[in-house]
């Protein structure tokens, strides 16, 4: 989390990490899920998570002012090429990468295994190798490049296979994951059914379906002693995310079964298998993606966080799939109440996006600001939804949001520094603690309907703390020196109000375990988990920003 904060901003890779402020880095509590030195250390691939990774890779190692902070990066993932249905930025990071990886030490494939295509005894083109490579020897083609749809959920963009016709070989399939519902996928041939970059896998190789990923080889022939990898991961919505890239012996993990169990993050209890990913040139061991986990960004009015009122009403609700376990009466009004108050937050996260295009257009933002704003609209009324439907779950009825009151002296702010505020409060400060908060009570959910929604909406929450971050960025290069000294003031003045509000909320420290695994975590373990992000991660950025400042302007002395 810290890395892709920090990318958003364009400040070096280790600006943020613990101890750049001469301290060891050291905390009383590991509940915030910040990112630190074991995830933080997962490279800036985590960070590509987030479209936050604007041209993160020039930009980054550019401290001072003048960085085109409104750049982002918008990835090419295999979901995303072959299919229309919603993604989110686990795709991203399955882009390919710019380098062969270490190749230089050669790497064989021995006694290797043919993966076959599904249903059949024919090649796949993939094998595995002894050592756990999984090795694409060769293009083949694809016998059934299309596959057959399986769709019966009412939601979505197709209902049938011939709602399909955009491109070739388009199939509808059923998702399950924060998106709930059928969008059309399309299959693959052979690699000249894939775009540029992209190679396809048949069937039985990443999927029941013939599909284009990303690629930086075609075979080991682009390897130079090294051999042409796949390599696999889990997201966000427990879609598969795919890759393939060169690989040789001197890469830090061959396969999955080179890694470790161990944490999301720092401090996690929980035990996951971390994954064999190709990352900063070479491959590594990295938590897997859907790792990246009081929701949403609330809306301001006068100071004052305003939601609309719950009504009764199903239309924000999606389609009820599964129930949860027995729970007695008391508890489950408990969590239906604690969802509702979640989901008119995030209900109200939607009228502070479209404020904040507003003020963006109004200061002349660049287009890639305004179309992340636009998209992060979107991503909070999904929010909204899901969080309606974990409601309706556990009280046995249907609400929705009511008139949402934006009445007061100042709805939408109109001057800069009035902006700047709103932004601070409610971006890189609100949205940053939410989506720490949110990616550790995921880590601790036990209920899986609720851990996927608790995964979307924290990895979406990311996203838009780093717009918010980036955002700053653009306004302090543009702003003079005068203004841009008053601007960084709002922001140190915004991190120690939150700060002394933190310290006064401690909470009880008693913990429901079955509340927990539904999702909703003590006042104790939220107030615990916010003040370590506030130190972890809004803290140091907010100090490294002002700094980076400070040099360019000495510099330019």
């Amino acid at each position: 989390m810290r890395t892709t904060l920090l990318l958003a901003l364009g400040l070096g890779l280790t600006a943020c990490g613990p101890g750049s402020d001469g301290t060891n880095g050291s905390s009383d509590s590991d509940d915030s899920g910040a990112s630190s030195d074991s995830s933080a250390t997962s490279s800036a691939t985590s960070s590509a998570t987030s479209s936050a990774t604007s041209s993160a890779t020039s930009s980054a190692s550019t401290a001072g002012p003048g960085t085109d902070s409104g750049a982002t990066s918008t990835g090419s993932g295999a979901t995303e090429s072959a299919t229309d249905a919603p993604t989110t930025d686990a795709t991203s990071t399955s882009s390919p990468t710019s380098t062969s990886g270490t190749t230089d030490v050669p790497l064989d494939c021995e006694n290797a295994e043919p993966i076959t295509q599904l249903g059949t005894d024919e090649p796949s083109g993939f094998e595995r190798c002894e050592n756990g490579v999984i090795h694409r020897a060769m293009e083949v083609a694809c016998v059934e490049p299309q596959g057959v749809g399986n769709c019966s959920l009412p939601d979505g963009t197709c209902m049938v296979d011939d709602d399909c016709l955009a491109q070739d070989h388009g199939v509808c399939l059923e998702q399950l994951g924060g998106f709930p519902g059928c969008y059309c996928n399309y299959g693959c041939e052979t690699d000249a059914d894939c775009g540029p970059d992209q190679v396809c896998a048949c069937a039985g190789v990443v999927s029941d379906h013939a599909t284009c990923i990303p690629a930086g080889c075609v075979d080991s022939n682009d390897c130079g002693e090294g051999l042409c990898a796949l390599a696999q991961d889990e997201g966000i919505c427990g879609e598969l995310i795919a890759q393939v890239q060169c690989i040789g012996g001197g890469a830090g993990c061959l396969s999955d079964q080179d890694c470790p169990q161990a944490g999301c993050f720092d401090g996690d209890p929980g035990m996951v298998q971390h994954v064999c990913w190709p990352q900063e040139g070479s491959w590594s061991c990295k938590p897997p993606e859907w790792c990246q986990g009081d929701c949403g960004r609330p809306l301001l009015i006068d100071g004052e966080v305003r939601t609309a009122p719950a009504r009764p009403r199903d239309d924000w609700s999606l389609a009820q799939r599964d129930a949860p376990h027995a729970l007695p009466p008391a508890l489950a009004r408990h969590l239906g109440e604690r969802w509702t108050a979640i989901a008119l937050l995030e209900h109200a996260s939607i009228a502070s996006f479209a404020r904040f295009n507003l003020q963006l257009a109004r200061l002349g933002a660049p287009p890639t600001l305004l179309a992340e704003s636009r998209r992060a609209m979107t991503d909070e009324l999904l929010h909204a939804r899901l969080c309606f439907s974990l409601a309706r779950r556990y009280r046995g009825r249907a609400l929705g949001p009511g008139a949402l009151p934006i009445t007061g002296d100042a709805p939408c702010p109109r001057e800069p520094a009035a902006i700047v505020e709103t932004l601070i409060q409610e971006a890189c400060v609100g949205e940053t603690l939410a989506a720490a908060e949110a990616r550790a009570t995921a880590a601790r959910s036990e209920d899986p309907t609720v851990r996927r929604a608790l995964e979307q909406i924290a990895e979406d929450e990311l996203r838009h703390a780093a717009l918010g971050w980036r955002a700053l960025r653009w306004i302090l290069d543009r702003a003079g020196a005068e203004e841009r000294a008053q601007l960084l003031a709002t922001l140190a003045r915004a991190v120690a109000t939150a700060r002394a509000e933190l310290a006064a909320s401690a909470g009880e420290d008693h913990e429901d375990a079955t509340a927990l695994a539904h999702g909703v975590p003590s006042d104790g373990l939220r107030a615990r988990t916010r003040r370590e992000a506030l130190r972890e991660l809004v803290e140091p950025c907010a100090r490294e920003l002002a700094r980076a400042y400070d040099s360019a302007a000495r510099a330019a002395a």
